[in-house]
This record gives structure tokens, C-alpha cells and sequence, in this order.
């Protein structure tokens, strides 16, 4: 009767643990799939170690007005001040690189490395000209 006791106990807490690391974890993907903003953008040079330059929200959110609706049928939508652009979105195996395939403008294709997602931060970058360009998203509420 007390081993009966002890195994069910024992079977109800590994229940437990299983089921609440599973609903827990939440794919990169289905985060990254939302409407952000670009809050911080940041530059850092291959040649110099010193050469970063963050932009503060304000001057983001005032010089680069840059959204990115992400959605979960494989396209986007990055508005960037008055300019938009749109077209097929896709992640690598590993959850690391996020590839943007243009249908407007084929300049406009991009392929960013995830650097971290949260449930409402992302951070992306992207090298270009020898520089590496960080963004730093947080969910669009508006």
C-alpha cells in the first residue's frame, strides 16, 4: 500500500515536471512571427574595435521608423518611413538566420542573424560594407 502511494506520487510529480517544461517552450519561430519595431540600432566596424555607435530610441524611432509585420504564412511587411516593402521570409534549421527575399526589389533582400528573441524583444543583425548593423525590436502594440 505505501509503495502504491509512493509510486503515484512519484508518477504525478514527473507528470508535472514533463508537462510544464513542455508548455513552456515556445519556438523561435512562431515568436518571431508578430509586428515589430525597431527600438536601437547599433553599428560596429570590422577595422577598429571602438568604432560602435548606438542610436537611442528617439532618434530610431524618429530617423528610421522601421516596423517589420512578420507574419506566419512565409511573408512580410517592412515599412521603413514612407518607403514599404514586402515579399517571402524564412529560417534557417538551426532557428539562427533569418533570410528576407524581396518581391519589389531584390537590394532589399536581407539575411540577419537571430542574436536573442523573448516574448517581446528580438535582436537581429546583419553584416554589410565590412560593418556589422545590430536592431533591436520590441512587438509593435499600436
Amino acid at each position: 500500500m505505501i509503495k502504491l502511494l509512493i509510486f503515484k506520487t512519484i508518477s504525478t510529480f514527473f507528470l508535472l515536471f514533463l508537462f510544464t517544461n513542455c508548455a513552456g517552450k515556445v519556438d523561435k519561430k512562431e515568436r518571431i512571427i508578430a509586428k515589430w519595431k525597431v527600438v536601437k540600432v547599433g553599428f560596429e566596424s570590422q577595422k577598429t574595435t571602438n568604432d560602435t555607435l548606438p542610436i537611442s530610441q528617439n532618434e530610431a524611432e524618429k530617423d528610421y521608423k522601421i516596423t517589420f509585420d512578420i507574419r506566419k504564412n512565409g511573408t512580410y511587411l517592412v515599412q521603413k518611413g514612407f518607403h514599404a516593402d514586402s515579399g517571402k521570409w524564412s529560417m534557417s534549421t538551426d532557428d539562427r538566420v533569418l533570410v528576407f527575399i524581396s518581391d519589389i526589389n531584390t537590394k532589399d533582400n536581407a539575411t540577419f542573424v537571430l542574436e536573442d528573441i523573448s516574448k517581446y524583444d528580438m535582436i537581429l543583425s546583419i553584416q554589410e560594407n565590412g560593418k556589422k548593423e545590430t536592431l533591436t525590436f520590441n512587438i509593435d502594440d499600436k
